[in-house]
């Protein structure tokens, strides 16, 4: 699966989460096995770390150790790895060019892109006429 198309499926299973934690009374259900096909043992790790404890794991969890399902049962709750991915696709989006604001676009409009348009645009109004100089010289 390429990159784009693991987003796709993980933002289908995202949005399934969030419908369903919508309609239930109780916030926690358990993670589906489904999801560690997604995630790398190192990525599931640093959700641990990073979104649970806060870069202070207790000395009890031996996460090296660990075998990948038991990682995703101390990570416990999918909002947790919901986070984890909206943090790094948001670190994708800040890598992207910006968009124009509305006052570049609306000066971007009015400014002629060169001059052989300006050139153009000007080829159909009526040139302004020069007087000649009055020289009435005692006539």
């Amino acid at each position: 699966m390429s990159e784009n198309e693991n987003k796709q499926a993980l933002m289908k299973i995202f949005s399934a989460v969030l419908k369903e934690r919508s309609k239930s009374d109780s916030e926690y259900k358990e993670i589906s096995p489904e999801i560690l096909k997604f995630f790398s043992r190192k990525e599931l790790i640093e959700i641990i770390t990073n979104k649970i404890y806060n870069g202070q794991v207790p000395t009890e969890h031996s996460l090296v150790e660990m075998e990948n399902y038991e990682l995703l049962r101390l990570i416990g709750d999918d909002i947790y790895i919901i986070a984890y991915m909206t943090d790094k696709w948001c670190e994708g989006v800040s890598s992207l060019p910006s968009r124009p604001t509305f006052e570049e676009r609306l000066a971007g409009l009015r400014k002629p892109k060169n001059e052989s348009e300006e050139q153009k645009k000007n080829a159909g109004t009526p040139a302004e006429k020069k007087e000649a100089p009055n020289n009435q010289s005692g006539k």
